[in-house]
């Protein structure tokens, strides 16, 4: 079962450009707020696969599950002049009863505490021009091997020198306290986005550069600095992750139209290596050209 409610004051680009003309303040906000519970689990359903779609179950498969979370989440945005601030905080609790995917097997309780920040000042330099933007992230992170985003199918617990892995252990760790972001939230080409596929874990730091010479076209440069804040997390048992640098140029002749040319490049850190010292990680670097329609 969910329960869920929002509310959001949000402006369009054009409601900013007609308030800035007016020299007022533009300011957009929102929350959001869901729990869930369930009472009963079938395990057997969803173990089994696309061939027990069309089982029978009775009583005796059910898993007491005694399952309960709550996530709120609150935002912001305010166009002072020049000046954009943007901040997002959400937190989310979350209570497992019995953690059992067997009937008549009782497990201990899992718990977590998970804690997301985003923020973003952005400042126009020249007006319509040149921008400068400072992003901050930061997702809380669990002592458990392993940055906790997609563990691997089939494994049931972490070992250190791990990059991903399930951040719970049936056999002593109780808790899921990581929080991950929403893979649409993209700090950078390679490491976050494409190496692990989400931010956890993490503190990082984004500066960019945005220099628009004219309405169709755009060019962004953009450094990310990411650093661990649970060090065991990391295959090297450092909370250097790396840096990264991306460079994205952009054209839009008409709408509905958009062609880009990327760059990156990721340069590893300690956090990356191995605990053993015996593995040393190397840059990686990306470069594409993307034509697309937008609808």
């Amino acid at each position: 079962y969910t329960a869920t409610v929002s509310f959001v004051r949000d402006h369009d680009e054009a409601s900013h450009v007609r308030r800035r003309a007016a020299k007022k303040p533009t300011i957009s906000y929102g929350a959001y707020s869901t729990f869930r519970w369930q009472l009963v689990d079938f395990p057997t359903f969803y173990l089994q696969g696309i061939s027990g779609e069309d089982s029978a179950f009775v009583d005796s498969d059910a898993v007491e599950r005694r399952m309960w979370a709550l996530m709120v989440d609150g935002w912001t945005r305010a166009h002072i002049g020049p000046v954009r601030v943007e901040l997002e905080v959400a937190y989310a609790h979350l209570e497992l009863g019995d953690a059992s995917l067997l009937p008549g097997v009782s497990l201990a309780p899992i718990r977590g505490d998970q804690l997301g920040v985003a923020a973003e000042v952005e400042v126009e330099v020249a007006r319509r021009r040149v921008f400068v933007e400072l992003g901050v992230a930061v997702a809380s992170g669990d002592p458990a091997p392993g940055l906790g985003v997609a563990p691997p199918v089939g494994q049931t617990a972490s070992q250190p020198g791990d990059l991903d892995g399930p951040q719970f252990d049936l056999a002593g760790d109780d808790r899921i306290d990581n929080f991950r972001f929403h893979p649409n939230f993209q700090v950078d080409q390679i490491f976050w986005r494409r190496i692990v596929g989400a931010v956890s874990d993490a503190f990082i730091l984004r500066p960019q550069l945005r220099f628009v010479p004219n309405p169709a076209f755009s060019l962004e440069v953009s450094g990310t600095a990411s650093f661990a804040l649970q060090n065991a997390s990391t295959p090297g048992g450092s909370s250097v992750i790396g840096g990264e640098v991306d460079v994205v140029a952009r054209w839009t002749p008409v709408p509905g139209f958009e062609a880009r040319l990327q760059g990156g490049l990721f340069l590893p850190g300690a956090g990356l290596g191995n605990v053993a010292g015996t593995i040393t990680p190397k840059p990686a670097g990306l470069a594409r050209t993307v034509l697309a329609v937008l609808f």
